[in-house]
């Protein structure tokens, strides 16, 4: 299972990956359910679901700009919640 956000990169990454038949999860600040469907991803939730993404991904890919409130957002809590070891790209 990967886990990836919803920005503009993905889009990109989701069709390459699908064809791998890799389960696709993200979050997005706003309206999850519409970038599931625009994304074809498995699973998308809001930024309050991040723990939960963390603990059902595998692998995180990070595709975001570096903001005041995107800064920090993974931190050792977050690792803490990834299962497994944690994997970032």
């Amino acid at each position: 299972m990967l886990a990836s956000c919803t920005y503009k990169m993905p889009q990109f990454l989701n069709l390459r990956l699908k064809a791998f038949g890799v389960h696709l999860i993200g979050i997005k600040r706003y309206n999850p359910k519409g970038a599931m469907r625009k994304l074809g991803m498995d699973w998308v939730g809001g930024i309050e679901d991040l723990k939960e993404l963390l603990s059902r991904s595998d692998f995180v890919i990070l595709c975001l700009p570096m903001t005041p409130e995107s800064r920090n957002l993974i931190d050792y809590s977050a690792f803490s919640s990834q299962r497994g070891i944690p994997a970032k790209i």
